[in-house]
Parts: C-alpha cells; structure tokens; sequence
C-alpha cells in the first residue's frame, strides 16, 4: 500500500533531446524549480528530466485568490504543467510541485506562470534567451526587437525628469493604498545565469518579487512590473550591455555593471551599491534614491572617446537623496531632487561637470560643500541668464 501511494504521488520522466533545445514550461500555478542536467551523467547534456509531485485525494490545493476572476488566467486548470521540447508537448495533470532538467546551452527558455503566489527558481543556466512571464501579458512592439543590442556610437538618450511626476506631497487626505499579501506576490529566484542574448522577466498587471542570486551574465536585462507592490532584490552582482529595470522597489547589495541602461521605481525607494557605467545612466526613484557609488567610464571629459559614448548620468529622486559620485564619472552628472532633501557627496579628483536642480535648503548646502573644496567651481547656468 505504501509503495502504491509512492509511485502514485511522484512521477519522472527522462527524454533524449537535443543539447541546444527550445524548451517552453507552461506551470500553472505549480511551484516550478529549473536545473540543469547533471553532464556527469550525459556527458553530451542533451537529455531532459521531467519530475514532480501530483496531489492525492486527502491533500487540500491551495485556494485561488478571489480578487482575481478564474477567466484572467491563461489555463482553465491551474494545476496542469505543459513541457514543450523542440515542438513536442509533454502534459501532466493534478501537479503539486514540478521540476524541470534541462540542457545547460537551451537556446530559448520560456517560462509561463500564474498569478498565485507560487515560487519559480532558475539557476546555473546558460541559454540564448530566458523569458519569464507571470500572468497575462500584452505583446509589446518593442518586444520583437528586445534582444537587437547594438548601441550606435555617438547616440544619447533623452533622459529629463517629469516634474509633474516627481512632486512629493505628504497630507492626511492622500489615499490609502492596499498592499497585496505576501502569500499572493509570486517569487521568481534567478541564480547564476549566463544568457547569450538576453533576460526578460515580465509582469504588467500582478506583483511579482524578483531575487537574483550569486551573479547574472547577458547581453540585455529586462523587467517589465506593472504593478506597485513588485520588487527586485539584486543579491549577486549583474553584468550586461543594457540595464532596462522597472519595479515598484529595488535593492542591490552587490555591483550593477553596465554599458548603458534605466532604473525606475514606480512606488517605493531604490536602494543601490554600486552603478558602473560606461555611457548612459539614469536612474529615478518615486520616493528616496541612494548610491554607495556612482562610477563612470574614467575617460577624460572632452575626449573623444567620450563624445562618441555620450557618457550622461542622470540621478532623479522625490523625497530624499544619497549618492556619491566616484572621480570616474568625467563627464555631464546631472543631480535633480526639487521637493526633498539630497544628501551629495563628490570624489576630491572629480573632472566631470554637474548639473545641479534642487530645493534651497539642499542647494545652499551643497554650494557651502562646493566653495569649501578648491577643486570644484560654482558655474551659473546660462538658461538662469534669460
């Protein structure tokens, strides 16, 4: 009887595929772990091990969350697991939890979640391209050209601030937002990840909480969160070309190294160690902003060089601001906090040129820091001339 019960509640499956395999993981709201294949047992890596747990009778699922209608999701049952490897689709039914081998050099991973509070891991991979998806998403246009990372020389983007945005106001009447439940934010963890082309995390309308771990590799890294409870914890650090971030909070503990990239909070504070990058930064926090270090290409401002990257960092925040500025950064900074209170602090050596919007009190103090130090000079920008 026990050993029946045993062979009923787990089930695995080893299929020879491809080492370079398209996989797709349609989970459900199935608690889905995504490991590579053991190469000490298939030395050539093109195997794929399919196993997981099913429900037995007396288990009780969990509930689905109310505020969301059944036909919001994209499966009619929530607890069918759908594999597709190389175009051949691999079903099963009444899953408790699943876990999915794949070849370590798969060239599309695609992961497709609900909604319900579960957890996704994916570790120790180095495929093409990952997407991960929770819930419904809509198709964007930009998405087709997503993984098209050549950065022209000598192009800007034009970074600016929304004024009308970045207005903090703190009264009584302002209108009390409801926190979704921990227990209803999916987790998505990514752990040692080397992807060729690029990383694409993706919920626009559910919370999500993305946590990196040990260290990420790839050409691009994507998250689009639409909603306000989402967060991003970068625990290990991040290497890519281009840094295209969006949550309702994020935090870094360790280095964020890019070429050229964008990091938003829509609701909450951003929290970073480090920010190295060798062209284009801006970074803007909905409420408070704070940098260890910002670092920047080290070229001599008014090189070359420097020219082509269009090297401009900009640092927005609307409630309060903490950032020190490392003698790297040798080209245009701009520092814009009008309605808080900013807090900066600038290397001895620094050679680049900043560009200063802020709310008096901060201004007079930074003007006292900047008289203060021979090294630095005061310049009236003209625009203040007309």
């Amino acid at each position: 009887m026990f050993f029946s019960r045993l062979l009923f509640q787990k089930f695995a499956r080893n299929l020879k595929v491809q080492n370079t395999s398209m996989v797709r993981i349609d989970a459900g709201r199935i608690p889905l772990k995504v490991i590579p294949i053991n190469i000490y047992d298939y030395k050539n890596g093109d195997h794929c091990i399919i196993e997981g747990d099913t429900f037995e009778e007396h288990d009780e699922k969990p509930k689905i969350n109310n505020n969301l209608h059944h036909s919001n999701h994209l499966q009619t049952d929530l607890d069918t697991a759908m594999i597709k490897i190389d175009g051949k689709d691999y079903l099963y039914d009444n899953v408790k939890e699943l876990k999915v081998h794949v070849p370590i050099f798969s060239t599309i991973l695609t992961v497709n979640a609900e909604d319900c509070g579960q957890k996704i891991q994916v570790q120790d991979l180095e495929p093409t391209k990952l997407k991960i998806y929770v819930g419904k998403n809509k198709i964007e246009k930009w998405e087709s050209r997503i993984d098209e990372t050549q950065v022209v020389e000598g192009q800007s983007h034009q970074y600016s601030p929304d004024y009308q945005q970045q207005k903090y106001k703190n009264s009584s009447q302002s209108k009390q937002v409801k926190l979704t439940p921990p227990d209803q934010i999916t987790e998505v963890t990514l752990s040692n990840i080397k992807a060729l082309r690029s990383i694409q995390v993706k919920s626009t309308k559910h919370p999500v909480k993305l946590i990196t771990n040990r260290s990420l590799q790839t050409m691009r890294l994507t998250t689009v969160f639409g909603h306000l409870d989402s967060s991003i914890d970068f625990n290990g650090a991040v290497r890519c070309k281009i840094l295209d971030v969006e949550a309702g909070k994020i935090t870094s503990k360790k280095s964020l190294m890019l070429k050229q990239g964008v990091v938003m909070s829509t609701s909450g504070d951003i929290d970073l160690k480090t920010v190295s990058a060798s062209s284009v930064l801006g970074v803007t926090s909905k409420q408070s902003l704070l940098i260890r270090e910002v670092e920047g290409s080290g070229v001599p401002s008014g090189s070359e060089e420097v020219n082509n990257l269009g090297g401009e960092i900009s640092l927005n925040a609307n409630k309060y601001m903490d950032v020190w500025i490392a003698p790297t950064c040798n080209n245009k900074v701009n520092i814009s906090n009008v309605f808080g209170v900013t807090d900066l602090y600038v290397a001895d050596k620094l050679r680049g040129n900043l560009k200063l919007d802020l709310s008096i009190d901060s201004f007079m103090k930074t003007r006292a820091q900047i008289l203060s130090d021979s090294n630095l000079n005061l310049v009236k920008d003209d625009i203040l001339n007309h």
